[in-house]
């Protein structure tokens, strides 16, 4: 999106250049900016005839690899300009077409598998994250697998200690974890969807955190009731939320108008009422939940306990989705996480639980 916005603010016959250390990150700068003219319209043959790739061997420079990219076709005399000592032309228009082969072959620079070199997009702009696939961004990140790993062993612990319960209590506590992983998932993704359009990950951070928490408690407090008369409002809380999350992950795909929008303040203005309605959705479930399950006293102190240790985890799992496959696909991934939680709940709860 950047390089798509750079190149149409180009002047006629100006040009882009990027300078890179890695031959990986190299590779992966060229697919970005093939993949933003691809975007609009431009083939690769095409955008190749405005494109020139040049390395410095001398071991003793970090300045090894030099991109310039025009929208136009480069002219000839210009590439010639650019090739000379100890600068290596590694591809120029005019070029025969097996050498632009060679120029995106991966196998060239040594990649292997798991490397990640594929273009970046706004919605997983983690451009140098080089590793691809849930166990290989895990195992180069050990800290959050330890995350996750004691917080779900904090979880079982808390379920263990209640397995005296007449009532039975696996069940609400699969919920009340689902809940939380959900939670955590659905709002590390829109941290990330409106980075851009809130002006910095700070203020993404204070705005989804406050605006989200702030619809929940409305939620919570005008919708909740309603689901809580009913012996299965549990349920349907969830499915409410998985609904609308799924809805999320729709309507944040594409963020650009967004983020076209000049002023601040209505931008700001703009986020917050887009998460009117997911808030507004997530405030009912929980208490619900602790409406229809919470008695005696003590099962709600518990039921708290393993939603925040699960959100914990849910938030380890939410940042490897984030980083493998991106914010859309981690809020389907939480869609589903309260789908999943909405089915556990059909049998939560007895007719009359919570009416008053």
């Amino acid at each position: 999106e950047a390089v798509g916005l750079y190149l149409r603010r180009l002047t006629p016959g100006g040009a882009l250049v990027f300078i890179h250390s890695d031959p990986g990150n190299a590779y992966r700068q060229l697919l970005t900016v093939l993949a933003a003219q691809a975007a609009v319209g431009v083939t690769r043959a095409r955008a190749l005839e405005g494109i020139a790739v040049l390395r410095d061997p001398r071991p003793e420079t970090a300045y090894r690899y030099l991109l310039v990219v025009s929208p136009a076709p480069l002219p000839l005399e210009a590439v010639d300009g650019l090739d000379v000592e100890p600068a290596e032309l590694l591809w120029g228009p005019g070029d025969p077409p097996e050498r632009a082969a060679q120029l995106l072959d991966r196998a060239q620079l040594g990649a292997t598998a798991v490397d990640d070199l594929a273009p970046v997009h706004d919605e997983r702009p983690y451009f140098f994250q080089n590793t691809t696939g849930w166990f290989a961004t895990a195992r180069a990140q050990p800290g959050r697998l330890w995350a996750l790993a004691g917080a779900a062993l904090l979880v079982v612990l808390l379920v263990v200690e209640r397995r005296g319960d007449p009532r039975g209590f696996e069940r609400p506590a699969a919920i009340a974890a689902g809940l939380g992983a959900g939670f955590i998932g659905v709002e590390l993704a829109l941290i990330q969807r409106f980075t851009l359009a809130a002006g910095g990950t700070l203020y993404a951070t204070s705005l989804v955190l406050f605006g989200l928490l702030a619809w929940c408690a409305v939620g919570a407090l005008l919708l909740s009731g309603r689901w809580r008369r009913w012996s299965r409002g549990a349920a349907g809380a969830c499915l409410t939320a998985a609904v609308v999350v799924a809805g999320a992950a729709w309507l944040t795909r594409d963020l650009a108008w967004l983020e076209a929008i000049g002023s601040d303040a209505a931008r700001v203005a703009v986020i917050c009422a887009l998460l009117a309605p997911i808030g507004l959705a997530l405030g009912c479930p929980f208490p619900v939940l602790l409406a229809h399950e919470g008695a005696p006293a003590d099962r709600i102190a518990s039921l708290w306990a393993i939603n925040g240790a699960a959100a914990v985890a849910g938030g380890t799992l939410a940042v490897l989705a984030l980083r493998v496959a991106g914010a859309t696909d981690a809020l389907r991934l939480a869609a589903a996480l309260y789908l999943l939680t909405a089915l556990l709940a059909r049998r939560v709860g007895t007719p009359g639980d919570g009416a008053g």
